[in-house]
């Protein structure tokens, strides 16, 4: 990958929201929009030529890399069992 591709790939990574494409642009200001979006292209593409379990999405204007649909529902299962159970309201008040 470029190094424009890999700069977007890490700021998409560590953003919990998708990324407008002018906040894309300021990372490298001397890109132009024509360079960005052949950046993100080659992004998407890495992702999905080389079948990894995330994908890199256009969300309304801006870009996220999200796990693939297919994942979906064992990734929620695994957060869910990950979770700390909460006290019933009786275990709550044996505590107290």
């Amino acid at each position: 990958m470029t190094s424009l591709a890999k700069l977007l790939e890490a700021a998409l990574f560590a953003s919990a929201r998708p990324i407008p494409f002018d906040e894309l642009s300021a990372l490298d200001p001397d890109a132009s929009p024509a360079a960005l979006r052949a950046a993100l292209d080659e992004v998407r593409e890495h992702y999905d030529v080389e079948g990894h379990g995330v994908e890199l999405v256009e969300i309304g204007e801006g870009w996220q890399i999200l796990t693939r649909a297919e994942y979906t529902e064992a990734i929620e299962r695994a957060q869910l069992a990950a979770r700390p159970q909460r006290l019933s309201a009786a275990a709550l008040e044996s505590l107290a």
